[in-house]
């Protein structure tokens, strides 16, 4: 019993004593990994109990090149050390949980014996390595994943025995024959770009594989793959095809990718229906008729081609997205837009990632307001300011080389603003051309939208746009690849006969003092920007103090009213009146009183007075709907007609003789709640019939309808 007790004393010292032992980890880029992932401030120890604590350790791109210490981590599961300089995997061998594995870009790692004994190892990814040997892998029979391309290997014996893989990517090697993986029948996966000439023969028994890509392996026959019964995406690039006969049986296949090969005829696609997706550029075809029968088509591109006659696959046109540029029978499109445009540069990757125009600004200039009323010369959008300048019409980098001159650099994204004058309305078509991500507005709407683009300069797409009578807005949001630093080019036009001019950009100098918020449009925001500092003398925001008097007060408000509506730069579509403006019934009330004891009989008061009663019957919502008397009455020959919506409705106004014969029938449209009582917004009669010919005197009614509501009054002519 004693010699027991001593034991458990024994216990309860040693243990504590063993996980307080402090674990050696002399590169100090690894350590600073483990310090954060286990929360600890710097420079303290890590112990072996922390260390056994971890599941998961990232430390991608860290400099690392010593992994002692890690020995100690015998629970991890994953574990990410891609972008290092690791050469020595040793600290690895004992760790059994070890689940997902990545060593991409280590660039000096050849040898893997160290994984050997790994009995739970499921995803190896050993990329960008200079790796020859893969007998280390030959018993790691849980592999289901390696990735394993650009590297030296040659020989894929070492796997022929892991029949649980689904995934093999061995791109870029030199690997000759894929005898070995014959037995793979759990195979979906296979990626062999940029290897010598592959025989596809050992890949015929492979019933499980779903999925086959290469881009720059010579590929002999495609024979082999005809009877896979899973097999649903085809890429083979770059593979010197000339014959896909082949694929006349392959029925199962909804994605074809057959970039850059030598192939003329395709009519072997015709019966297959499944196909959603099919990349043909860069062949030598001339004929694409036999596309029209695939009904499931959604992405299609035969880019860089013979094609001179597009009419048999017209249908297609209307429904999916096709890229087809560099065939004869691709409409050359007008002249490019160089310019002037106006560029800025925020900051952010991808446009998908959303409005980097609105973050940049902090939420004061969106995508939306700038593609609607268009930008303003010298207005700043975070640290930069919208700069006007031209882009070259060719060259692969004419985005690039627009930003160089500019001195900010071409690391973000950039919109361009362009204003397009056009003398009627026109029914035209937009062509485009981009390297990567873009989102295109016209008029405040998205026209064209893509994640990528074409290396090549020049158009790539078209589609169909309206140009308004009068100004046209026009915002690019562009993207660039970290790998395209030098290739950031994107082009735009019309048809060759649209009649247009763009106009040169409005520098925030010339934009009156009563566009406040210099947006190019006077309207309510301007109102409300002065009404915040009503009454202040000097305010920070000194374009509130419109008449430049120092003060900000009535005749501010007069003056911003006076010229409500109007377009100071360039033309845009009318802001709607929302609940969220701040612009209250009580605040106008107030405004009016002091403008009319303020008048003094000018235009600008007059007219200042008239805008602010006329904003009145915009912002009070009435509690009922009613119909007023019109005035003046008696009349001759015109009069108005008020009314009031408490709610939005479609209104109609009928007129009646006394004896109830209809006389003119007045559609107003759908309006939304409020008071339609002064003369702009009240309804008119002009005291004409439906034929046009002036009504006698006497007694008429007249009716309205607003949706449910019906109300009749009645006036009086007298000539």
């Amino acid at each position: 019993m004693k010699s027991i007790w001593m034991v458990f004393v024994i216990m309860l010292f040693y243990i504590p004593s063993l996980f307080a032992q402090v674990v050696d980890i002399p590169d100090t880029n690894l350590r600073s990994a483990l310090i954060e992932t286990l929360g600890k401030t710097p420079d303290t120890p890590i112990t072996v109990l922390e260390m056994e604590s971890l599941k998961v350790l990232r430390a991608n791109d860290r400099g690392i090149s010593d992994l002692t210490g890690l020995e100690a981590a015998s629970r991890l599961r994953e574990l990410y050390l891609n972008h290092n300089a690791i050469a020595d995997l040793s600290p690895l061998s004992g760790l059994n949980k070890l689940y997902r594995l990545e060593l991409n870009h280590n660039e000096t790692l050849s040898d893997l014996s160290p994984l050997s004994g790994l009995p739970n190892l499921n995803v190896l990814n050993i990329e960008h390595n200079v790796i020859s040997d893969l007998s280390p892998l030959t018993e790691l029979f849980t592999l289901h994943h390696i990735g394993m391309h650009h590297n030296i290997v040659e020989d894929l014996s070492p796997v022929a025995g892991l029949h649980n893989l689904r995934a093999l990517s061995m791109g870029d090697n030199l690997i000759t024959d894929l005898t070995p993986i014959k037995d793979l029948k759990k195979l979906e996966w296979i990626g062999m770009s940029g290897n010598p000439p592959a025989d596809l023969t050992p890949l015929s028994g492979l019933r499980s594989l779903r999925s086959i890509h290469s881009w720059g392996t010579p590929i002999l026959d495609l024979a082999p793959l005809k009877d896979l019964p899973k097999l649903r995406v085809l890429d083979i690039c770059g593979g010197e095809i000339l014959d896909i006969s082949a694929l006349a049986e392959m029925t199962t296949l909804t994605e074809i990718y057959l970039v850059g090969n030598d192939i003329t005829d395709i009519s072997s696609l015709a019966n297959l229906t499944n196909l959603t997706r099919l990349n043909l550029s860069e062949n030598d075809i001339s004929d694409v008729s036999v596309l029209a029968g695939l009904p499931h088509l959604k992405w299609l591109a035969f880019n860089h081609n013979a094609v001179s006659d597009v009419s048999e696959i017209d249908s297609l046109f209307e429904d999916i997205v096709i890229v087809w540029h560099n065939n004869p029978a691709f409409p050359g499109g007008g002249t490019k837009i160089v310019g002037p445009w106006l560029w800025v540069l925020v900051a952010g990757e991808r446009m998908t990632d959303g409005d980097a125009l609105s973050v940049a600004s902090d939420g004061r200039g969106t995508e939306q307001q700038v593609a609607t009323v268009g930008a303003s010369e010298g207005k700043h959008v975070g640290n930069n300011v919208w700069t006007a300048d031209t882009i070259a019409p060719s060259g692969n980098n004419n985005i690039g080389e627009m930003l160089k001159r500019q001195g900010i650099g071409n690391n973000g994204i950039v919109y361009g603003s362009a204003t397009i004058e056009s003398p009627i309305e026109q029914q035209t078509r937009l062509f485009v051309g981009h390297r990567d991500g873009i989102r295109l507005y016209l008029n405040g709407d998205v026209v064209y939208q893509k994640n990528s683009g074409h290396w090549q300069e020049g158009y790539h797409v078209y589609f169909p746009v309206t140009l308004k009578a009068g100004t046209n807005v026009l915002l690019a949001g562009l993207d660039n690849h970290p790998n395209h630093v030098h290739q950031w080019h994107a082009s735009f036009g019309f048809d060759v006969d649209t009649d247009y001019t763009v106009n040169a950009p409005i520098s925030r100098e010339k934009i009156p003092a009563y566009d406040v918020n210099m947006d190019g449009q006077v309207n309510i925001l301007d109102l409300v920007l002065v009404g915040q500092f009503f009454g202040v003398s000097g305010p920070s925001n000194a374009r509130a103090d419109v008449n430049g008097d120092g003060r900000v007060n009535i005749s501010d408000i007069v003056l911003v009213a006076s010229h409500l509506g109007e377009i100071t730069g360039i033309p845009a579509a009318p802001v709607l009146l929302r609940k969220n403006t701040e612009l209250t019934p009580a605040m106008l009330n107030t405004w009016i009183q002091q403008a009319q004891t303020a008048d003094d009989g000018s235009l600008t008061f007059r007219q200042g007075i008239a805008a602010l009663q006329r904003l009145l019957e915009i912002v009070v919502v009435p509690k009922r709907t009613a119909l007023l008397v019109n005035y003046p009455n008696p009349f001759n020959p015109e009069t108005w007609i008020p009314y009031q919506l408490a709610v939005a409705a479609d209104v109609t106004l009928t007129i009646y003789t006394a004896d109830g014969q209809q006389v003119r029938k007045l559609s107003l449209g759908h309006k939304p709640a409020g008071i339609y009582e002064s003369k702009s917004r009240a309804a008119y009669w002009e005291g004409k019939n439906e034929l046009g010919e002036f009504v006698a005197s006497g007694l008429y009614f007249y009716t309205l309808a607003a949706d449910d509501f019906i109300a009749t009054r009645k006036m009086l002519i007298i000539k």
